[in-house]
């Protein structure tokens, strides 16, 4: 498996949400609507982010095991060609 740039980039970006949230509460400092929201919507994109690449994995299955059921008569009928001509 390969690793993308955008999964790396979100990875850097979405760290931030946790260490925001443990701040404000080790530390007992304000944040305001503005910072909750922001909050918001970090943790928001990181479930959005995982659905979506795990629907991409799932279709990514699914082509593949449509692929190798397209592919499986061809590989057999090649396979028994093989056979007849040896004789």
């Amino acid at each position: 498996r390969v690793t993308s740039g955008a999964t790396y980039a979100f990875v850097g970006a979405s760290n931030k949400v946790p260490v925001a949230i443990i701040g404000h509460f080790a530390f007992h400092s304000v944040l305001t609507v503005a910072g909750w929201t922001g909050v918001a919507l970090g943790l928001g994109s990181g479930f959005v982010y995982a659905i979506t690449k795990e629907r991409e994995r799932r279709q990514g299955k699914a082509s593949q095991a449509a692929s190798l059921a397209e592919t499986a008569p061809l590989v057999k009928q090649f396979h028994s060609d093989e056979d007849s001509s040896e004789d």
